[in-house]
């Protein structure tokens, strides 16, 4: 055998040597055929030969499937005029060293026996063992429900010509391609159980609860049993019937608690979500002041007869602008009013300037200005009477009020 076929053969076969992974295995059997292209040995004296092959397969597991096979090869006559006729069969080992369902490369090695048939000069006919090495593949697709596929592979077929006078040994490498089918219905995938590593009944991916204890009982998200959800698990809970939303200590068991109404609203601070609401606005169960009502704003007064606001204005006016800021969405009116005493155009002026006053220092202390409007009344809504001294102090007023939808 020449150098250029010694290197063709030893290429094909550690060509597809790669680490690969195993998958798990189709094992139903198959046949398969196509066209075979042989390399003469020089000892033939002949061209190259065709033919065909022809057999059937089994996969035993991921690794490992046996094959038994038949060809037949036709060789012309060449520089030394011979022509050859050869048949035989074989049985193949083959190891997967990746199996799965689109493609499977192997290794093969076989035994086997073949039939030449000298047709040329004085002829003759001798039948001698051989052996097979080779590597391969098979390559399935996406038709007949998956069972069609390309096989091929490289092998070195190695024998001898001994019964022929003048004939030696036989070394010959073999190009074979074409297909195969996989015979009967596939097989449904093995249904895994997902993982579940703490055995509780729930699998790891929707576990939230990933190393509870062996033997105690859990929801279908996998945590410890709560039964009445006070965050004690029932195995723990000394008192299992804790009624909801009571805070509880370690035991499961209520805890006494101090309530805490920073704004005086009447609304715990744990359940407000409007802390520093204005002391005398009326609120909802949330703490949050309700809307369409007005609130006279105490301590909020200015100089006489002068826009400047009095210093004791600057403590109520903070916690206005803390409420305003603590639950944006109100729409507020700033009204101003005056008592009687003076003229009445003067007087409305006069209030519509103080309401001003009053919107620009919340505004100043941080309130969205869009959420405010300023407006003066003067003396027209009195809230007492301004004969006495104490009732037009009274109408000196500025008021909150909070704007309906």
């Amino acid at each position: 055998m020449n150098k250029s076929k010694t290197g063709v053969l030893f290429l094909a076969l550690t060509a597809g040597a790669l680490p690969l992974t195993a998958a798990a295995a189709d094992t139903r059997p198959y046949v398969f055929g196509g066209y075979a292209y042989t390399f003469d040995d020089k000892d033939r004296q002949s061209e190259n030969g065709d033919g065909y092959f022809f057999g059937a397969g089994k996969q035993i597991d991921a690794r490992w499937s046996v094959e038994f096979g038949g060809f037949v090869d036709s060789f012309d006559a060449g520089a030394g005029g011979n022509v050859w006729r050869a048949y035989g069969g074989s049985v193949d080992g083959l190891f997967h060293f990746m199996h799965n369902e689109q493609f499977s490369p192997f290794f093969l090695l076989g035994v086997g026996a073949i039939n030449n048939e000298l047709r040329s000069g004085a002829g003759g006919e001798s039948t001698d063992p051989f052996v097979n090495i080779g590597v391969g593949l098979f390559k399935w697709f996406d038709l007949a429900g998956g069972n069609l596929g390309l096989r091929a592979d490289v092998r070195g077929r190695w024998g001898d010509l001994d019964d022929l006078p003048g004939r030696g040994n036989l070394v010959e490498p073999v190009v074979r391609i074409g297909l195969a089918y996989q015979l009967g219905e596939k097989p449904a995938e093995p249904v895994m159980p997902p993982p579940d590593a703490d055995g509780d009944g729930v699998a790891d991916d929707t576990d939230l609860c990933p190393q509870t204890a062996r033997g105690v009982q859990v929801d279908s998200r996998g945590c410890p049993l709560d039964s009445d959800g006070d965050g004690v698990a029932d195995a723990s809970d000394r008192c299992p019937q804790t009624p909801k939303g009571t805070e509880v200590d370690a035991r499961g068991c209520a805890v006494k608690k101090v309530v805490v109404d920073s704004d005086g609203d009447g609304v715990a601070d744990d359940r407000d979500r409007c802390p520093g609401t204005l002391k005398g606005l009326r609120v909802d169960e949330n703490g949050c002041a309700r809307k369409a009502q007005t609130l006279v704003l105490q301590d909020v007064n200015f100089r006489f007869g002068s826009l400047e606001l009095a210093p004791e204005s600057a403590g109520m006016l903070a916690k206005v602008a803390e409420s305003l800021r603590g639950q944006r969405e109100l729409r507020v009116e700033i009204a101003g009013h005056t008592d009687s005493v003076g003229d009445e155009r003067f007087n409305l002026r006069l209030s519509q300037q103080r309401a001003d006053a009053v919107l620009k220092r919340l505004v100043e202390l941080g309130v969205d200005a869009a959420a405010l409007r300023a407006r003066g009344y003067g003396e027209a809504e009195p809230v007492a009477d301004n004969t006495t001294k104490d009732g037009r102090a009274r109408n000196r007023r500025v008021e909150f009020r909070i704007l309906g939808d």
